[in-house]
């Protein structure tokens, strides 16, 4: 943690990341405060949570079936015990669905986030261009499987 706060603009008395409102914002950072430092922690946990898709394609897609497997056991529980399901976890029984989950995904959640994160810590750049190519990649592969008819199961 103190590497990521002084690896922030001005040693860690620059911008931080906040949580509050839609997405992540850059605003002030004092890390003498602690309630800023929490804040910094829980984003940081919060960034490696959410970072399966900035892997090498292919960890990232192995990354992103595991998820889409967990998903489809969770509908299909949720079905026997007659709950309803969110809509984000439905429709990955194919490899197109799956693939095309993953394009919003990044798109609406991954790229604005870590953009945002990476205003605050350039050293991010590679990892986000390789989100930039995994998205181009599950991009492709949706066209490609929509063509096709893309009713393959995941692996």
């Amino acid at each position: 943690m103190a590497d990521v706060l002084a690896a922030m603009p001005g040693g860690g008395g620059g911008a931080k990341l906040s949580r509050h409102g839609p997405g992540l914002r850059a605003l002030p950072f004092d890390r003498t405060k602690e309630e800023d430092r929490l804040e910094l922690a829980g984003i940081v946990v919060h960034l490696g949570d959410l970072s399966g898709q900035l892997y090498p394609k292919h960890l990232a897609v192995r990354w992103g079936n595991m998820v889409s497997q967990e998903f489809r056991a969770q509908v299909e529980e949720e079905n026997k015990r007659g709950l309803s399901s969110s809509p984000v976890m439905k429709g990955l029984e194919t490899e197109l669905g799956v693939y095309k989950s993953q394009c919003g995904f990044i798109q609406f959640v991954l790229l604005p986030l870590w953009q945002n994160a990476l205003e605050v810590l350039p050293g991010l750049r590679e990892p986000v261009q390789q989100l930039k190519s995994n998205l181009m990649f599950y991009q492709t592969e949706s066209k490609r499987l929509e063509s096709g008819g893309g009713a393959r199961k995941p692996a």
